[in-house]
């Protein structure tokens, strides 16, 4: 769904929220068949209306205020799956982590903030600072980065969210695999992840990507931090 169509669905129903259960009954239903379509602000946007409506409008009779919290404890619901989901993820992606193991701390250092020219790695920022003592040319300072590493990690939920959506695009019905219990999902999940790493192994790519964070200025003389 692009920008603009998210805009029409979201305008027809503000125009539908005040009027009779029909009319609302109509968009949300629209609304709530292509739901994984909106972002999850859209969606907050949404019951925020609804509840705004409420307490302008104390008078709307019980048939439209029980289709309007219908639509919104949908819509609530939507966004609690979503919250799971997500807590799932790192929830994996950390025992993916605690799998691989915990390497010892790296560190990598350069003379300029944007890191042109990288120098690594090291055990400690002592170890980084004497090296770049060594190699400075005129420089007072030097930027010392932590190094962080990415295990790859393939998730459950997302091929199945693919397999789901190619099945929308062929008009196929998306209900296939809606609700796997959460076991089931965590063995795929590790099961994929293994594949990945047989496969990366057999073809020479790598399971993780290392990345710097926490860059650090330091004075080369003294050793300690600059403080902006």
């Amino acid at each position: 769904m692009t920008p603009d169509e998210q805009t029409l669905y979201f305008f027809a129903f503000r125009y539908a929220l005040p009027r009779q259960t029909y009319a609302l009954s109509l968009v949300s239903n629209l609304i709530l068949e292509r739901v994984n379509d909106f972002e999850d602000w859209q969606l907050r946007d949404m019951i925020g209306e609804i509840e705004l409506s409420w307490e302008w409008n104390k008078d709307i009779h019980p048939i439209d205020r029980k289709a309007q919290r219908f639509f919104r404890d949908r819509l609530r619901d939507t966004l609690l799956e979503r919250s799971v989901k997500q807590a799932a993820s790192q929830m994996r992606a950390s025992r993916c982590k605690e799998a691989a193991g915990m390497p010892k701390a790296r560190y990598l250092y350069s003379f300029d903030e944007e890191g042109d020219h990288p120098q690594f790695y090291f055990s400690s920022v002592d170890e980084a600072l004497e090296d770049a003592r060594k190699k400075a040319d005129g420089e007072a300072t030097v930027y010392i980065w932590k190094e962080e590493r990415l295990e790859l990690c393939v998730i459950g939920e997302e091929v199945i969210e693919g397999m789901r959506r190619q099945m929308d695009e062929e008009g196929l019905d998306e209900d296939y695999l809606e609700s796997p219990e959460q076991s089931a999902l965590d063995e795929l999940s590790d099961m994929l992840t293994k594949a990945f790493q047989a496969w990366a192994d057999k073809h020479g790519y790598d399971k993780s990507v290392a990345y710097g964070t926490n860059a650090e200025r330091y004075d080369l003389k003294t050793g300690r931090l600059v403080l902006e």
